[in-house]
């Protein structure tokens, strides 16, 4: 919000402002210290002394439409008409009371009242009159007022108010219910009520009778300077404490200004003498008859004066405490000592159920104390926790149904056991502070949860809850009025559920009442809740003791002024005039709007729709921001309506046009160029995608032809001429079973050999079995001067892990053919083979010569290159790394014990084959 101010640099005649006003026209008048400003758009005509005027202090203006204007000075009435002006003073006009006129109130054209510091003149077709019954007035006239009713004038004055009909005069002071005689502003609202403002509170006038409204606990609150009625019947006082909204008589609060001077209201309840008694928190109960309260303590017998329930058995009133009960006796008009009250002494009273003379409940801390009218019983809850009792309710059959803090839900049954009743319904309840039935089967509890509707004939329960317009889930008060209403109390106000639209419907129709409604004692109290039979509600607070009285009905149901406050186009404030045209690229847009409701700004609605993008408005909704992003070219209109305090809505939304351009892209030579460079990426994208193909199939082909190195490896010449020999030695030594052995593992291994080289991966059981058939052949041709270990993890499924095939065997081969050459051990092979992610880890280990003894022998033996099987398996290695860009690697060690070869480590790092995607 922005103020623009205007100064003596402006034109300003001074920049003390004394009077504002405007005549019909729309020029504003400005009264200063020296004189008056008339504005019309941005220019300043002066009018002073200099023009006539009798003087340039200026107290008060008053107009008659364009023809005529008064002006009260400090020194006498300036009367300007058609540019000229005419003055009176005292001196020149005897009749007048005194030259510094304070007020002006035109009758007519030709006639006005002139209020000045010594009463009241009459000024007609410019003559002063002084009648004798405006001469009884002697005091500084302040203000007036008109009647809305009878058109009678009312005088605001510092001695005092003054009624004018005709010739009659009649006065009010302080005798007859004025706060104070200093009357300071009038205000006449649409009903026909006058509103009178003092330096000691706020007064409202009706039907002759004067009701003193204190508007603050403060004093300067009560110093009523200025009131003014709006277009929503909502008064507003200005005082010496800020602004203050006077909210129609749907609550009326008392507190101390009341006579009452406790915050704190427990137990409210009123008597068969129709006296209000209420419960405090420290200072005791008081008895209210309507127009003072008087206060009962411990001063006066009462046990304690932290007051809870409050309860009438026959002529007794009993008054629960947090150290027992008190028993208040109508005829003695005194505090008295009971049988009740000699047993309950020292207990902590927090519920009263009477259920006859004869029957009476008080629930404590864990118990429950039974009165039959002549002696105790006492009902054991048996709580986990001690939790205090603070509801009790008998229904129809008997059950006694018990609200606990903390300890839950309850029923006391007949036989005198105790059920969890909401464990029992499958609620999750600890706390419930009060329950109510509305009907034999319909109950109601209110918990730290909400509100839950129990329905004991059908077992169905409903929840209640924020989500249902109650402003808080922590309910302390139920209370059902005589309209078939269900009130609930929380810590954030008050809320009403109609019963009627309930029980048919099944519709939850929920009013809440806070601050804002004039439910100015916010938190409820535990239970601090009474009905009267005229449907007077009475709500005990922590902020004092409220009395509902019923909606005003004669209140007008105005609807809301809605307005678009503000605009954005991306994160940027913009100016969005109607009509605008916008790039193509301002194409997020957001609209900030309000709709101005006095009454209650927080019940304002929202509904809105940009035509041309949304097809419905929006659900009502309190945010006070729409943003629309990635808006297509078009034109647009953006509407906006509210709702008021009563749910009704604008006639005529506020609306905002605006186009948005097409962007260049749209136009054909753009699509051109564009369709042009699309094709020559997809040209490039071709061509790469070629490439990377034919280099792939040329890896394929490759690795295909060292794979069939590889089998040539396994199947070398030499292999199967070593194979026949010891084939041939068993049958020349007449082994034919170890003959028959050799040569079935032969054929099997030839037969794996075969199947493996024709698929891009095995399974890690086949490949170990074709490992573990060449090692024992290897064995037996060795006559079994080596044996060997294979170790799998047992997290490893070796016939679900595929890996690429005739990887293991060259190098088992190296140990055999190489590491155990020369060797005066029984040699020893271990695999083993382990999963990393991904990965097999595969740790070939031998107890071998090491490879510097075995490249001494192939030296002696001119065999210096390097074994076809490990050359064949590394170049297939590194074909692989290639083609799958996957990590498979070779670390060999060499083992040492005390610088002694103690044979070779060989870690093979192998990838695990995905075949379904290496097929597709």
């Amino acid at each position: 919000m922005q103020f623009k101010n205007y100064n003596r640099q402006d034109g300003l005649e001074s920049n003390w402002v004394t009077s504002i006003s405007m005549c019909t026209s729309g020029k504003l008048w400005i009264g200063t210290s020296k004189g008056i400003n008339i504005i019309s758009g941005d220019t300043f005509h002066t009018l002073s002394v200099n023009n006539g005027l009798i003087s340039n202090s200026i107290n008060t203006i008053a107009h008659w439409g364009d023809s005529i204007s008064w002006i009260g000075t400090n020194k006498g009435l300036s009367v300007v008409s058609s540019d000229t002006v005419k003055n009176f003073d005292k001196e020149h006009y005897p009749q007048l009371p005194d030259n510094s006129i304070i007020s002006i109130f035109p009758l007519t054209k030709d006639s006005v009242y002139i209020g000045t510091s010594n009463g009241i003149a009459l000024l007609v077709n410019n003559k002063i009159y002084f009648p004798d019954h405006l001469q009884k007035i002697k005091a500084t006239i302040k203000c007036f007022a008109r009647s809305t009713i009878d058109n009678s004038i009312w005088v605001g004055t510092s001695k005092g108010l003054i009624l004018l009909k005709g010739q009659k005069v009649k006065r009010y002071s302080v005798f007859d219910g004025l706060p104070s005689n200093n009357i300071l502003t009038l205000c006449p609202d649409r009903n026909g009520k006058m509103w009178i403002g003092t330096d000691n509170g706020l007064v409202e006038y009706q039907d002759n009778h004067f009701e003193m409204l204190f508007v603050d606990e403060l004093p300067n609150g009560n110093y009523i300077e200025n009131i003014y009625e709006d277009r929503e019947s909502n008064i507003w006082l200005g005082t010496y404490n800020g602004l203050y909204k006077f909210n129609s008589e749907t609550f009326r609060h008392y507190s101390f200004k009341d006579g009452l001077p406790a915050n704190f209201i427990y137990g409210i309840m009123r008597d068969s003498e129709e006296q209000l008694w209420v419960g405090t928190q420290k200072q005791g109960v008081f008895r209210y008859n309507g127009d003072y309260f008087t206060a009962y303590n411990s001063t006066h017998g009462l046990v304690g004066n932290k007051i809870g329930p409050i309860k009438q058995l026959g002529n007794h009133i009993l008054i629960g405490t947090k150290s027992g009960l008190s028993e208040y006796d109508l005829t003695t008009k005194r505090i008295i000592e009971t049988d009740r009250t000699k047993f309950l002494k020292g207990k902590k009273i927090n519920s009263i159920l009477v259920e006859s003379p004869d029957r009476v409940l008080f629930g404590s801390n864990g118990f429950i104390y039974e009165y039959d009218g002549k002696r105790f019983k006492t009902h054991n809850l048996r709580l986990e926790k001690s939790g205090d009792v603070w509801a009790m309710l008998r229904d129809s059959i008997g059950n006694l149904w018990v609200g606990t803090y903390e300890s839950g839900l309850l029923q006391l049954l007949p036989n005198d056991s105790v059920i969890n009743l909401g464990n029992t319904l499958g609620l999750d309840i600890e706390t419930a502070l009060d329950i109510k039935t509305s009907s034999p089967h319909d109950f109601w509890i209110g918990t730290f949860q909400g509100v839950f509707h129990i329905n004991t004939r059908t077992n169905h329960v409903n929840h209640i809850g924020t989500e249902d317009g109650i402003p808080s889930p922590f309910i302390y008060l139920l209370l059902l009025d005589h309209k078939n209403n269900l009130w609930i109390g929380s810590n954030q106000g008050v809320s009403r559920m109609d019963l009627s639209t309930y029980s048919r419907f099944g519709d939850i129709n929920i009013t809440s009442f806070g601050k804002n409604d004039g439910f100015v004692g916010v938190e409820c109290n535990a239970q601090a809740a009474w009905a009267d039979t005229n449907n007077q509600l009475w709500f005990g607070t922590v902020n004092g003791l409220i009395q509902y009285v019923g909606e005003n009905s004669d209140k007008p149901d105005v609807l809301n002024k809605t307005y678009i406050t503000g605009t954005r186009i991306f994160y940027n404030d913009t100016i969005l005039k109607q009509g605008s045209v916008l790039a193509y690229r301002q194409n997020q847009i957001s609209f900030t709007f309000k709709g101005i409701c006095l009454s209650n700004p927080k019940k304002v609605r929202y509904s809105y729709m940009l035509e041309g993008y949304d097809e419905n408005w929006s659900p009502p909704t309190t945010d006070r921001v729409a943003a629309y992003s990635n808006l297509k070219p078009g034109f647009y209109t953006f509407k906006v309506k509210s709702s008021n305090v009563n749910g009704h809505w604008n006639r005529n939304p506020t609306t905002l046009s605006f186009t948005i351009l097409a962007p260049v892209y749209t136009q054909t030579w753009f699509i051109v160029l564009s369709s042009g460079i699309l094709l020559l990426i997809l040209f490039l994208i071709y061509w790469v995608r070629l490439k990377q193909i034919q280099r792939k199939a040329q890896l394929e082909r490759k690795l295909d032809n060292l794979e069939l190195q590889a089998l040539r490896s396994q199947m070398n010449p030499h292999f199967i001429f070593n194979s026949m020999n010891s084939i041939q030695h068993y049958i020349n030594g007449n082994e034919q079973k170890q003959a028959n052995i050799y040569l079935t593992k032969f054929a099997r291994l030839m037969r794996l050999i075969l199947e493996n080289s024709k698929v891009p991966g095995v399974s890690l059981e086949k490949d170990l079995e074709a490992l573990e058939i060449y090692i024992k052949l290897e064995q037996m041709r060795f006559e079994n001067r080596f044996d060997y270990t294979i170790d799998i993890a047992n997290s490893i499924q070796p016939n679900s892990i595929h890996i690429p095939s005739m990887l293991l065997q060259p190098f088992v081969e190296n140990s055999i053919n190489h590491g155990f050459s020369k060797l005066n051990r029984i040699g020893h092979i271990q695999i083993s083979i382990q999963q990393k992610d991904d990965y097999l880890i595969c740790t070939i280990t031998d107890n071998g010569i090491g490879r510097v003894a075995a490249d001494k022998i192939r030296q002696k033996k001119n065999r210096l290159h390097q074994s076809a099987g490990l050359s064949i398996t590394q170049s297939r290695i590194q074909t692989m790394k290639q083609k799958y860009g996957q990590e498979l690697s070779i670390q060999t060690t060499d083992l040492y014990k005390k610088e002694k070869p103690l044979g070779t480590k060989v870690v093979i790092t192998i990838p695990i084959l995905n075949l379904q995607k290496e097929t597709t």
